[in-house]
Order: structure tokens, then sequence, then C-alpha cells
């Protein structure tokens, strides 16, 4: 919703993937933002349950305040679920297939991984919210 009414917003998507969404109706979104340049352009390309969802997302009221940093939450929490999926998934494949020493040594060097992105954006989250804190903090005491 935030990209789609505040375009302006596109130049702070570092780092946002299109695999990063677990709803096939906001991939979709997210991908007719990214290659048409702006909400009106991709909203053509859009059918079905998808611009219905799109409309909704549309007009959802958002607050205007600290939208840089709400982004960055959203992709933060993104990222998070999409690793914890890649996990979960993983973790599946180690359980029930019968895999040689080398997939299994592979699967598990990418758990290792994805682990440690985990725990950057854990860290990334943690700094966020110290920053929110001291933001509060100082505003508190005008």
């Amino acid at each position: 919703a935030l990209l789609i009414q505040y375009p302006e917003l596109w130049e702070n998507v570092h780092g946002l993937k299109q695999e990063y969404f677990a709803n096939s109706e906001n991939t979709e979104i997210f991908s007719a933002l990214r290659t048409n340049n702006g909400p009106e352009t991709a909203r053509e390309l859009l059918d079905g349950a998808t611009l219905e969802y799109y409309n909704q997302l549309a007009t959802r009221t958002l607050s205007s305040r600290n939208l840089k940093n709400k982004l960055k939450e959203i992709i933060l929490l993104l990222k998070e679920s999409y690793l914890r999926r890649l996990l979960q998934n993983q973790e599946a494949i180690l359980a029930s297939m019968d895999l040689t020493e080398e997939e299994r040594t592979a699967l598990v060097k990418q758990g290792f991984d994805v682990n440690q992105e985990l725990r950057e954006v854990f860290y990334e989250k943690s700094r966020s919210l110290d920053r929110i804190k001291g933001e509060r903090a100082t505003n508190g005491s005008k």
C-alpha cells in the first residue's frame, strides 16, 4: 500500500526482492509497479482478483508520518518472513528426502547462510527500534 500511495518511496526500496512476498497478488503487484514506473501504469496490467486487491491497497488509510522508516520496517519484516520460509523448506527437505551426503551438506551450509541473514535482519530491526525509542524520547522531552 505504501508504494502504491507514495510512489516517491521507490527510491528507498533497496534490497526488496519479489520472492520476499508470500502472497501471489502482492508479488504480481510489486512486479507490475517495479517494471512500469508508477501505480497508474501498473494498474492497467492487473486484472481480476489482483486488480481488486490493488484497489483495496490504493484506498487503504495510511498515515503519512515516517514513511521511509515504515518502508524500511516492512522490507525487514518481508525479508524475515521469506528467510523463515526458506529455513522451513530446507528442514522439510532434510527430514523427508533421501539425499546424498553432498546434497545434505549443501543444504546445511545454505541453512547456515540463511541463519546468518536472519541474524542481520534481527540486528537491523533492533537498530530501528532503538532509533525509534531515541526519537520518541527526544520528542517527548520537547
